[in-house]
Order: structure tokens, then C-alpha cells, then sequence
């Protein structure tokens, strides 16, 4: 019964991360720009491997003694020697996390409704549904990019990579993929986010498919399996991982990079391998990218340790080990300069690092945030989050965390195992229930500023904001995209 218990814990995990789709060896693909879905249950409306090169890893245990004292950090995005190969703009939202990976929108700097663009006066005026569309189960998210919605879905036995029309919700076109469920103790079905770049996408499957497809009509460009690549062997809900694209600086191609319990980079441009790093216990989070000293790195979450390494080459140059409960890693590492935060889920807690370019030294540790799935959103050195597990949805807490300390400041039940996306001074929460609700981003207090439930049913998917428009998604396919309202002149 214990164990029965225990599993069942577990089980939410790895199917939102928005990370995940699945996709079989042997599949069959159909791309077709007037195809519909046909179920009505599932909805509508290389070269040689390089040596892994470990150089000098510091290499330290989470027990090690905090230091008394922590001096104010500064971001270093704004001098980043990471290219990114897209085009960044209000009107899109070209990968897991958003523009820089952290969940917060980029159009934002301040919190007022005429620099935000859109009011929380919701009683006057509330959001205006342009859409609702049924796609069939899954926990993926959305990427956005000139006028079209991407994410995953399924119909019947089969996932389904589907762009739809940003203003109608119309289907333009769906790859089709044989693909194990994965529906270990919850719905099942993919999970990946897609991820663009240029004219493309890459997605992920739960056993390790690998495509990058046409942005315009889903044609295939290549494909990769990250299973046969690494030898890893899905883990219990399978990989689920959301590719990072780019080109650090001095790397002749870009780049995709995987967590699958290998660190893997790929070349974007023809799906060959470039690196692998040593096997581990997979990870349910992605790879986060960022700079420190005019050096890219890469900072990756499995279920042994956290590890960093130089780019473009993959050497490792420093790990952490890190205890994750029933091997739950969800939540990516978030970065601002030289700090490093981590937390999942079970009461593994949260634990912040200080890079130094070649090991890491702990700062805090303890279990004031434990993120089971979702990811925190920083802002002015606050962080928040939803702390507890979704087997016990009614004691999971918004919580804002100094950024320093570790220090709670605030924390409020009532959104379950939800989301979070940042806003200017605002958070953008999507309760595991459809409820939909606007938070002030503050450090001294909870004040809730506007809410409206806008689905029903398991909803632990976090939702994508991009200008005033929000789309959000259930478990079991239903997505809804919402207009919330104009800033109406005094």
C-alpha cells in the first residue's frame, strides 16, 4: 500500500515540464496543411563521437556549509556571447521558458497597465475568448512565431506535432507519429515543447524521436534518435526534455542541446551529433544556457547531479550532486550571473550555487521551494513559485523567495500544482484547475488582482503569454487562447 502510495507521488512528475511529446522508432509520419483531427476524442475546435572531455571538474557535495554572507548579484544578459539564431519580438515566443529561458515575457519592464498593455481590471472588462480548440491529450507547451501557434498533441495512437492560426485556431498543419502513450499513472501523451528557430522546428518524444520539421508546413528535415545516440533507455515517463538553439561563440554551426541523462549537442542544421557527456539517471528538465566571464556554458539538471560545461565543446567543468525524491528533476536550473538555482519536488527543496568558472560552491539549501514540475520566474530579486507536489494539490503554495537568502517572504495556498509566468510586476498563475489569476510580482505581501476560471480539468501545462494574448491548454487537448483587455484611457 506504502509503495502503491509512494508511486502514485511520483506520477505527476515528468508529464508537464511542457517538455516532452513522444514519437516510436517505427513511425509513421503524415504532414497534411488541410488535414483535421480525425478522433473526436482527441479534439479539434554522422560524424565520430568525441571523447567526452572532463578537464578540471569541481565537484561538490549539496551538504557543504553555506556562507554567511551573500553579495548582490547582477544579470549579464546584454553581453552574452550565446548567438541566438532567432528574432525575438512581442509577437513571438520561440521556445520553453520564453525569450531568455526564465518564464517571464519579454515585452515587460515595468508594472503599469500602459507599459504592460493590458488592465486587471477583469470585473469591468475580462479577457475575450478568440479561440478554443481540442488536440487531443498531452502537457506540452506553445511556441508562437509569425502568426502560428506550435505544439503537440494526439489523436487515437498517435502524437501529433500541429501548427494552428494564431488568430483562428485552425489547424494548418499536423505531423502525425507512432508513439508509445507513456500514461504512467496519468494521461499520457507528449509533453515537449517545440522549440524555433529560423524557418524550423525541433521536437522531442518520450522515447527519444528526435525531428526538426518545416516551420510552414511541416515537412521533415532530419531526424535523431537521442536514445540510440546516448544508450539511455527512456526513464519511467519517458524523456522530456525541450531543445535550447543557438550558436555560442566559437561554434562553427548551431546548436541543440538535450538533457536525456546525456548532455547532448546536436548540429540544428542536419541532426548529427557533435558531443555527449557521461550517462546519468535522466533528468525531466532543459538545458539552460548562459555566460560567465565572456565564456558560454551550459548548466543541465539530471537525477545524480547538476552539471556544467564549457561551450562550443562540452567539456564538463564542474557538478553538484543533487538528491531528487523518486528521481523527480523537473525544474530547469535558472541562472543570473554567477548563481545557479535549483529545486524539485518530495521535499528535495532548493538549494542556490555560486559559479566560479570551474566549480560551484552551495550558498543556501533548504525546503522553502520545492518545485515538482514548473519552474520558478525571477523578478527584482524575488523569486516565485509553486512549492509542493501534485499528489497533494491542496497544500501546494505560491511562494516569493528572497533571490539571496533563500528566506521566505510570502506564500499563499489555492492554485494547487500550477504555474507561474512572469509580467512586468505581475505573475501570470494558471491553477492545476483552470483557474486563471493575476498576482502583484511584490515582496511584502500576497495580493491577488484579478482571476477568471477559463478551463476545466487537470491543467498542468504552464500557459504562454505573448503581448495581451494567453494560450493555455488541459491535459486532456483543450487549448484556449484569450485577449486580455486594453488599457482603457482615464
Amino acid at each position: 500500500m506504502k509503495a502503491n502510495f509512494l508511486t502514485r507521488m511520483c506520477g505527476g512528475l515528468a508529464m508537464f515540464l511542457g517538455l516532452v511529446g513522444c514519437d516510436s522508432p517505427a513511425e509513421t509520419e503524415t504532414a497534411n496543411a488541410t488535414s483535421a483531427l480525425s478522433s473526436p476524442n482527441a479534439g479539434s475546435a554522422g560524424r565520430a563521437v568525441p571523447p567526452t572531455t572532463e578537464g578540471n571538474v569541481g565537484m561538490m557535495t549539496r551538504t557543504a556549509t553555506p556562507p554567511n554572507s551573500i553579495s548582490p548579484r547582477t544579470t549579464t544578459e546584454g553581453t552574452s556571447n550565446v548567438r541566438s539564431t532567432n528574432t525575438w519580438s512581442k509577437d513571438s515566443w520561440l521556445r520553453w521558458g520564453g525569450p531568455d529561458g526564465r518564464m517571464v515575457a519579454s515585452d515587460t519592464s515595468s508594472g503599469s497597465d500602459s507599459t504592460i498593455g493590458w488592465s486587471v481590471d477583469w470585473e469591468a472588462t475580462p479577457p475575450r475568448e478568440l479561440w478554443r480548440k481540442e488536440i487531443g491529450i498531452g502537457f506540452s507547451s506553445f511556441t508562437v512565431q509569425d502568426g502560428r501557434v506550435f505544439t503537440m498533441g494526439r489523436d487515437g495512437d498517435q502524437d501529433l506535432i500541429v501548427a494552428l492560426d494564431w488568430e483562428s485556431g485552425d489547424e494548418i498543419w499536423s505531423v502525425r507519429l507512432d508513439v508509445p502513450l507513456f500514461d504512467n499513472l496519468h494521461e499520457g501523451g507528449p509533453g515537449a515543447t517545440p522549440t524555433l528557430f529560423e524557418d524550423k522546428l525541433i521536437t522531442v518524444s518520450r522515447d527519444g524521436q528526435t525531428r526538426c520539421l518545416s516551420q510552414a508546413d511541416g515537412t521533415e528535415i532530419w531526424r535523431a534518435d537521442l536514445s540510440e545516440l546516448t544508450g539511455i533507455e527512456p526513464p519511467e515517463w519517458g524523456f522530456t526534455t525541450s531543445p535550447w538553439v543557438g550558436q555560442p561563440a566559437g561554434s562553427e554551426t548551431r546548436l541543440a542541446l538535450f538533457e536525456v541523462g546525456s548532455l547532448v549537442a546536436l548540429d540544428a542544421n542536419d541532426g548529427t551529433l557533435v558531443w555527449k557527456t557521461e550517462p546519468a539517471q535522466p533528468g525531466y528538465g532543459s538545458p539552460t544556457v548562459f555566460d560567465h566571464g565572456g565564456q558560454p556554458y551550459v548548466a543541465s539538471l539530471n537525477n545524480e547531479r547538476l552539471i556544467v560545461c564549457r561551450l562550443p565543446g562540452g567539456e564538463q567543468v564542474a557538478a553538484t550532486d543533487w538528491e531528487s525524491r523518486f528521481r523527480t528533476a523537473a525544474a530547469s536550473p535558472l541562472i543570473q550571473g554567477d548563481l545557479c538555482f535549483l529545486s524539485s519536488g518530495y521535499q528535495a527543496g532548493c538549494a542556490q550555487y555560486r559559479f566560479d568558472g570551474s566549480g560551484l560552491e552551495l550558498l543556501y539549501d533548504n525546503r522553502n521551494m520545492s518545485n515538482h514540475m514548473n519552474p520558478c520566474v525571477l523578478i527584482d530579486g524575488t523569486l516565485y513559485g509553486i512549492d509542493g507536489n501534485s499528489d497533494r494539490s491542496r497544500l501546494c503554495r505560491l511562494v516569493a523567495l528572497d533571490w539571496e537568502t533563500g528566506e521566505e517572504l510570502w506564500a499563499e495556498r489555492g492554485y494547487g500544482c500550477g504555474s507561474v509566468v512572469g509580467c512586468g510586476d505581475r505573475l501570470v498563475v494558471l491553477s492545476d484547475e483552470g483557474l486563471l489569476a493575476v498576482v502583484r510580482a511584490q515582496r511584502d505581501r500576497f495580493e491577488e488582482v484579478a482571476r477568471l476560471q477559463i478551463l476545466e480539468g487537470r491543467c498542468w501545462t504552464v500557459p504562454v503569454l505573448v503581448g495581451n494574448r494567453l494560450l493555455a491548454r488541459t491535459a486532456a487537448g483543450t487549448v484556449v487562447a484569450l485577449e486580455l483587455p486594453p488599457v482603457t484611457a482615464p
